[in-house]
């Protein structure tokens, strides 16, 4: 058995829409360009296939960076592939869970990456909460997965197939959910 989920909740996929709009419009400047200078001879053009160029890089490397992490569910394990990162930035870094390792499922959310470290360089995104499935494995450790990306229906069916996978009994409305953000007042207190 595998199973591949990519991230489609409705933001997601708006982005997708804009990322191919975008580029589409970047070729299509480059096009215009490239007939511009080769029909006409107008140098000045090669500003605007550069220009289109970039845009096509830009809005290309966007829409792979958040295609690139999905969850994929083997007969023995879950392999999280995280997003395409550069110089360890990022929310969901790579990870694999056997399920004879898994113990229980919460969600969670927090001020954090699936490392469990704060967020770098990423400006007021820092302070916006994530989040993830905690999985809380038999050795008393636990693995985050980032899960925000995904659509409510992605994620019931990842928890019924860790449930048939484990032997759990989860249902995604009655998970334990905590709070480990700035916002949260009871972390304050302490």
């Amino acid at each position: 058995m595998k199973k591949t989920y990519l991230p489609l909740n409705i933001w997601h996929l708006l982005i997708y829409l804009m990322c191919i709009l975008i580029a589409g419009f970047g070729i299509y400047m480059s096009v215009i360009g490239l007939n511009a200078l080769l029909a006409y001879g107008q140098y000045k053009s090669i500003i605007l296939i550069v220009s289109g160029l970039i845009i096509v890089v830009l809005f290309l490397f966007v829409l792979i960076y958040n295609l690139h992490n999905r969850i994929i569910f083997y007969d023995k394990k879950i392999v999280i592939t995280g997003h395409w990162i550069i110089k360890n930035e990022g929310l969901q870094f790579p990870d694999e869970i056997e399920y004879s390792e898994i113990k229980d499922v919460s969600i969670i959310c927090a001020n954090a990456n699936s490392l469990k470290k704060r967020i770098k360089k990423a400006g007021y995104s820092s302070l916006r909460p994530f989040v993830f499935y905690e999985i809380s494995l038999k050795d008393n450790e636990t693995k985050w997965i980032y899960i925000e990306c995904f659509s409510r229906k992605q994620r019931k069916q990842m928890l019924g197939l860790i449930n048939d996978k484990v032997g759990l009994n989860l249902s995604y409305e009655l998970l334990e959910r905590k709070d480990f953000s700035i916002y949260n007042r009871k972390n304050k207190r302490k």
